[in-house]
């Protein structure tokens, strides 16, 4: 597998200090057109459109990268993450297991 991997941080500077305050990290497999992701905020930063913004961010890289589907895994549990996918595009297709739930997007250019 030919697999490209990027992190991306969102950094928050108050008074010449930098805090790490959101993070993604996505693999794109070239061969298969495909990518997975991970994102996380912290809880400070949260439902202030942060995950909205790195998502839409990794996905104009997976597009530009010429990837056609990207997917991520949630715990069942964590309604903000289904919540912020659905908003974004993502459907679950079905993959997951009684803890966790599988999520894709088709990308289109």
């Amino acid at each position: 597998m030919a697999a490209t991997t990027s992190p991306c941080s969102a950094e928050l500077r108050e008074e010449g200090r930098g805090r790490i305050i959101g993070e993604t990290l996505y693999a794109y497999d070239a061969m298969a057109r495909h990518g997975e992701f991970a994102i996380s905020v912290a809880d400070a930063f949260q439902r202030m459109g942060l995950g909205f913004q790195m998502m839409t961010a990794m996905e104009t890289r997976a597009v530009d990268l010429g990837h056609e589907m990207i997917a991520a895994e949630t715990a069942r549990t964590n309604a903000e993450m289904r919540g912020l996918a659905k908003k974004a595009g993502f459907r679950d297709t079905g993959l997951g297991d009684w803890q966790s739930v599988h999520l894709a997007k088709r990308l289109s250019r």
